[in-house]
C-alpha cells in the first residue's frame, strides 16, 4: 500500500484540488479514488470534496465543461481531460425514509461531518495536498488490515442505505478483505430492506460481485444476504446431493466459468422453474441481449446437442459460436462439479467442440442469406407461408451439413425432388 505522503495524484486532477485551495477553498481526494490510491489498484470513479458550494465550483471552473449532476446534493461533475470528476461540497444528511436517498441534504464547512456521513472506514479518508491523510475513524488502519467496517453505527448505515449492503460484498469480492463481525451482523438483520433497492442497482453491484477474484467465498459465507437477491436459490441451501448442497454446488460451478453472467447462468443453471434465467434477468432489468444470453445458458441444460454433426450444425445456427461456446463451457463446469468421475460425459463435450470447430473451419456456419436463392425464388416456385421459411431452413442445412452445392439449380432441383410435399404450409422436412 501506497504512504499518504507520495500519493500520485493525476497531474490534471491535481490542477483542479490546486484551484480550489488557491481560491481559499479546501479541497481533498475521497472516497474509493483515495481508497484505491493507497493500495495501488486501477481506479476508475475519481470523487473530489470541497467546502465550495456547488455554484461556486462551477464559477470558478468555467473554463472546463461541468454538468450540474446533483445540484440537491451539492455534486458537479467536472470534465478534465475526458475525465469525469465529481466535486461535491461538504455536506450533512438527514433521515432516509426510502433507505436509499436523505430526504435531506445540508452543505457545511465540516470535513469531519462529511466524512462521518459515509458507508465504511475504508471510504471515510480524505487527502490534502498541504494536510496529508485525514482520518477520523481508523479507515487506513482498516485498509492495512484489510477489514470492511461501518462508520458509525453499522445499523445506522444500513437502515439509511440499504445497498450499502450489496456494496460491503462488493468489496470484499474485489479486494478480498473480511467484514468485521458487528458490520457482517448488521447486513444480516437488515437485509430485508434491499426490497427498497432498485433493481438497476442491485444488477450493477451483483455483476460486480459476480465478475470479482473473490466472488464464491462471498456467496458461500454470506448466502443468506445474496439468496434476498437471487431468492430462487434459496431453496438449494436446504438441499443435499451428497456431502454438499446444490447451493454450494451452484456456486462451485460457477467458479469454472469466466463472465459474470456465465456465473449467474451458472448459479441458476439446475433449478428446476421454467424459464428462471429469462425472469432473473428480466427482473433485474438486464438489457434484452443479456437476457436472450442468460435464459440460452440456463436453458441449454435441458436442450443440448449430440455428438453428430447435424445436431451440432443447428445449435450452431441457433446460438452461434460465442454462445454455444460459452454454453460448452458451462456444461462442462456442471459435469465436474457434479460428476467428475465420467470421463465419458466430458468426452463428449469434447467431441461436440470438435465438430463445431470443423463446421466453422470448413465455412458451414452459413446464414440464411447466404443461401443462392431467396424467398422471392420460392414464391416463383410457389411456395407460400410458412413454407418458404421451412424451405430455405431445409436447404441451408442440406449445404452446411451434407455438402449440397450452393448454386440456384442445384438448390432448387433439391426442392423438386421432394414432389408432393405441400407448398402452402409445412414442407414436412426431414432432418
Amino acid at each position: 500500500m501506497l504512504q499518504a505522503d507520495s500519493l500520485s495524484v493525476p497531474p490534471h486532477i491535481r490542477s483542479l484540488i490546486d484551484r480550489l485551495n488557491a481560491a481559499d477553498y479546501e479541497c481533498y481526494v475521497v472516497g474509493g479514488f483515495l481508497r484505491d490510491l493507497l493500495l495501488d489498484r486501477p481506479t476508475h470513479d475519481i470523487d473530489l470534496a470541497t467546502s465550495a458550494l456547488p455554484e461556486e465550483v462551477m464559477a470558478l471552473f468555467s473554463d472546463y465543461r461541468t454538468i450540474p449532476t446533483g445540484l440537491i446534493h451539492g455534486t458537479v461533475t467536472v470534465l478534465a481531460e475526458d475525465d469525469p470528476v465529481e466535486v461535491t461540497t461538504f455536506r450533512k444528511e438527514g433521515l432516509y425514509s426510502d433507505h436509499r436517498r436523505p430526504d435531506e441534504v445540508w452543505f457545511t464547512k465540516s470535513l469531519e461531518e462529511d466524512l462521518k456521513r459515509r458507508d465504511f472506514t475504508i471510504n471515510a479518508l480524505a487527502w490534502h495536498p498541504d494536510l496529508g491523510l485525514v482520518d477520523p475513524f481508523g479507515g487506513r488502519t482498516d485498509l492495512e488490515d484489510g477489514i470492511i467496517r461501518a462508520v458509525g453505527r453499522p445499523t445506522d448505515r444500513f437502515h439509511e442505505d440499504a445497498l450499502r449492503i450489496l456494496r460491503a460484498l462488493r468489496l470484499a469480492s474485489e479486494l478480498g478483505f473480511s467484514i468485521e463481525h458487528k458490520t457482517a451482523d448488521a447486513m444480516h438483520d437488515k437485509r430485508s430492506l434491499l426490497s427498497h433497492v432498485a433493481s438497476e442497482r442491485i444488477r450493477i453491484e451483483l455483476l460486480r460481485i459476480l465478475r470479482a477474484e473473490h466472488f464464491a467465498f462471498v456467496l458461500t459465507k454470506y448466502a443468506a444476504i445474496m439468496t434476498v437477491v437471487l431468492p430462487e436459490m434459496d431453496p438449494l441451501r436446504q438441499e443435499m446431493q451428497g456431502e454438499l448442497s446444490r447451493y454450494d454446488i451452484a456456486v462451485e460451478r460457477a467458479k469454472r466459468v469466466d463472465d459474470a453472467e456465465q456465473r449467474l447462468a451458472a448459479l441458476l443453471y439446475d433449478i428446476d422453474i421454467p424459464e428462471i434465467g429469462k425472469t432473473v434477468a428480466e427482473r433485474l432489468r438486464f438489457s434484452n441481449n443479456s437476457v436472450k444470453r442468460i435464459d440460452a445458458l440456463v436453458s441449454s441444460r435441458n436442450d443440448y446437442p449430440e455428438a453428430d454433426k447435424r445436431s451440432v450444425w443447428r445449435a450452431l445456427h441457433r446460438w452461434g459460436d460465442v454462445l454455444f461456446g460459452a454454453i460448452l463451457e458451462l456444461r462442462r463446469a456442471d459435469l465436474e462439479v457434479r460428476v467428475a468421475s465420467d470421463e465419458d460425459a466430458l468426452k463428449n463435450i469434447d467431441t461436440i467442440r470438435g465438430i463445431k470447430e470443423a463446421l466453422l473451419q470448413s465455412r458451414k456456419d452459413l446464414q440464411l442469406s447466404d443461401l443462392a436463392i431467396s424467398g422471392h425464388d420460392l414464391l416463383a416456385a410457389g411456395y407460400r407461408g410458412e413454407a418458404i421459411g421451412e424451405a430455405l431452413e431445409y436447404l441451408l442445412l442440406r449445404v452446411c451439413v451434407d455438402d449440397l452445392p450452393n448454386r440456384p439449380e442445384v438448390l432448387l432441383a433439391e426442392l423438386e425432388t421432394r414432389g408432393g410435399e405441400a407448398k402452402s404450409g409445412s414442407p414436412h422436412i426431414h432432418r
